[in-house]
């Protein structure tokens, strides 16, 4: 089904709701510019690099920063793994 064509006042909670968050996903991913602004999310977040810092305030906001990006990372290869290697390719 395409993502306009869902209507959101239909979806009830859990299962559907969740449907909806990953078609969502699916629409961001289907183009160049929302994979390139994920890709640069993802960045941010340091999903890729260390977390290390000697200063451990720093190191603890470099974790956490990089669990969210895990985070994401986890549901961008959920819902649209083809554009997420898409994504890959492309950064």
């Amino acid at each position: 089904m395409p993502y306009d064509e869902i209507d959101s006042q239909k979806l009830s909670k859990g299962v559907e709701s969740r449907e909806l968050e990953l078609l969502r996903i699916r629409k961001l991913m289907s183009d160049r510019p929302g994979r390139a602004f994920m890709h640069r999310c993802l960045t941010t977040a340091g999903t890729w690099g260390t977390t290390f810092d000697a200063d451990p305030y720093k190191h603890a906001r470099n974790a956490g920063l990089r669990d969210y990006g895990l985070w994401l990372e986890s549901e961008l290869k959920l819902a649209a793994p083809e554009d997420f290697l898409q994504m890959l390719k492309e950064h």
